[in-house]
């Protein structure tokens, strides 16, 4: 039984998974194209899943520190995406737009699960997603406007409707379900919760996949390579500019910050991308940076568990 269990934990483990998720969506488009019309349908799925195991006396601890998540959100949409795009144009120019749309997106709907899975605070989570989102449309046109000169109109009924048929009414009704069977019975079923909202992320990420699957593989070659190192610099940054809106908090708020910050809405941008700067290489950037992403949270959740937040402590103990 413990070998069963074992092998049940490696086949459904998030990295197994995004590895079959982005190799069929590579290889196998025809098959896999046919999820990107449910993805709304799984991100629904996802956060019905996490409201389940949300208490509504821990949703205060969200906006606890009200200054502190303002600055979160203008560092996150104005800030960041401003300082990256200029330290691209100093390193890869070619790539500097890229690097200013991802910079400048929202949160991803997916950030809230991944706090989760690296044990964040999954309350502030959400609550940037929502802010954030809501947000986007004013700051995303004022960031384009500010580093590359270009309009960029964003449909903001769009959004706010987006926002609240994938978010909003799940986690409602995750909420109504554990008023109406008690919070005890719900509480039971919920180590399926993540099992199940890591297989429905990875079928997400194949539909998505699957839609680029023939750009990426027709520009496969070597001046990808050092695009590719720009977007891993910029993850990087991302990760230590989120965690130091979070410096001074609780673990689990500073997890939810740098996740938040960190895995923007990688979607968005290249629809963005493909509209506004349809140029080589914006688009195709924004799309391996789809895939960069969905891997890079395994390095980010096993350097949190192991080393990152032993070493800062560290440093904060001896100043």
């Amino acid at each position: 039984m413990a070998f069963l269990k074992r092998i049940g934990a490696v086949i459904f483990s998030y990295a197994s998974l995004m590895i079959l998720a982005v190799g069929a969506g590579l290889l196998f488009p025809a098959w896999t194209g046919i999820l990107s019309s449910q993805s709304s349908l799984f991100l629904q799925g996802i956060f019905f899943l996490a409201g389940l195991s949300l208490h509504p006396k821990d949703s205060k601890h969200a906006l606890a520190q009200p200054v502190r998540f303002l600055c979160a959100n203008v560092v996150m949409l104005i800030v960041f995406p401003v300082c990256a795009y200029w330290i691209a144009r100093v390193i890869s120019p070619s790539s500097a737009t890229a690097i200013m749309l991802l910079g400048a997106m929202p949160t991803a709907m997916s950030a809230p699960f991944f706090t989760a899975l690296a044990n964040g605070s999954l309350e502030i989570a959400l609550a940037l997603t929502v802010s954030t989102s809501v947000l986007a449309p004013f700051t995303i046109p004022l960031v384009a406007a500010i580093t590359v000169g270009q309009t960029v109109a964003i449909d903001f009924v769009s959004m706010i409707q987006n926002l609240v048929l994938i978010m909003i009414l799940p986690l409602a009704l995750a909420q109504v379900l554990r008023v109406c069977v008690g919070g005890r019975t719900v509480d039971r079923i919920l180590p399926l919760a993540k099992p199940t909202s890591t297989t429905l992320l990875a079928l997400l990420i194949a539909g998505v996949v699957a839609q680029y699957a023939e750009q990426i593989r027709a520009n496969i070659h070597l001046s990808l390579l050092g695009h590719i190192g720009i977007l891993l610099l910029f993850g990087v940054l991302a990760h230590a500019a989120g965690y130091a809106v979070g410096i001074g908090r609780p673990r689990a708020e500073r997890i939810a910050y740098t996740a938040s910050l960190a895995y923007m809405n990688v979607v968005l941008a290249v629809y963005v991308a493909s509209r506004y700067f349809p140029e080589y290489p914006t688009p195709l950037l924004t799309v391996v940076a789809f895939i960069i992403w969905t891997f890079a949270f395994v390095f980010f959740k096993t350097a949190v568990e192991k080393h990152f937040d032993e070493k800062i402590g560290r440093v904060l103990i001896m100043h």
